[in-house]
């Protein structure tokens, strides 16, 4: 399964619209069958820690097999410098 899309930490592309993060990431899908998984980020602040208000909740969704799609967001406050985007498989898979 983590060949398919490859799963963990990935690579994000970041801009500053004002004082917000915005973020980018972009998943494939390697299968002949669409693969679902779960993705949250965590915004970090200047001094390396996870800022207080994240959107750590995990967001199911599904990728259609053969596709790249897009996943992004802005951070929730002022002072982010950074994000992580993780994925994973659902539970129970």
């Amino acid at each position: 399964m983590d060949q398919c899309c490859a799963f963990g930490a990935r690579p994000v592309l970041m801009k500053f619209d004002g004082d917000l993060l915005e973020c980018v990431v972009t998943m494939r899908c390697h299968e002949d069958e669409n693969v679902d998984f779960e993705y949250y980020w965590e915004f970090y602040d200047a001094d390396g820690f996870i800022m207080d208000d994240t959107t750590a909740l995990w967001s199911p969704v599904t990728i259609p097999a053969g596709v790249a799609k897009q996943y992004n967001t802005r951070a929730p406050k002022a002072g982010a410098v950074r994000a992580k985007f993780m994925a994973r498989q659902p539970l129970g898979h």
